[in-house]
């Protein structure tokens, strides 16, 4: 059991708390099949394995940045040799066409109704969740748009993506070059 702060229970009872949901919340989720997201170390390997043919020059390289942690690099250089649309489409196979389904956290995280939420996960598992059990009524979007300031000054719950979505690939942020751009 966690003892959580009072000032923390408070804080989220008061709305006044911003959720960070990481890619241990979307790893809690499967598919019909019963396959889970991969962790990023993982996507990278799959995608090594998948494109080795377009890897070979560099495969030594990202396997070290890989076993380093050093998931940015790596991604760097998969993305500079396969190019933004091959790697979006592989992040689409991965992370939105299996058709994961909302674990019980992503319930439970809803149910403390906080007004903002930022996830740097690309898949959409929560937000689909939230936006299912809200009627559509939270707002959703991505670090790019514009009218996320206007959104912050209103009651409305709002999810912000800070790493882009599945769904536009040539705008997910995980190389340095994309943290630079963006």
């Amino acid at each position: 059991m966690i003892n959580w702060p009072e000032y923390l229970i408070d804080a989220i009872a008061r709305r006044q708390s911003v959720l960070v949901l990481c890619s241990g919340i979307s790893a809690n989720s499967c598919n019909d099949d019963g396959k889970h997201p991969l962790t990023w170390e993982a996507f990278l390997k799959d995608i090594l394995r998948k494109r080795s043919d377009k890897l070979v020059a560099s495969k030594i390289i990202i396997e070290k940045m890989i076993e380093e942690n050093d998931y940015i690099t790596a991604c760097e250089i998969i993305v500079e040799a396969l190019g933004d649309d091959d790697f979006g489409e592989l992040a689409a196979d991965e992370f939105r066409r299996p058709g994961y389904k909302p674990s019980r956290i992503h319930e439970a995280i809803y149910r403390l109704d906080s007004r903002l939420v930022l996830t740097p996960n690309l898949d959409k598992i929560y937000e689909q969740y939230a936006m299912n059990e809200s009627h559509s009524t939270i707002v959703a979007k991505s670090y790019y748009e514009d009218d996320i300031a206007k959104y912050l000054r209103t009651n409305d719950f709002l999810i912000i993506r800070v790493h882009g979505c599945v769904d536009d690939g040539s705008r997910i942020i995980f190389t340095h070059k994309q943290y630079s751009e963006a």
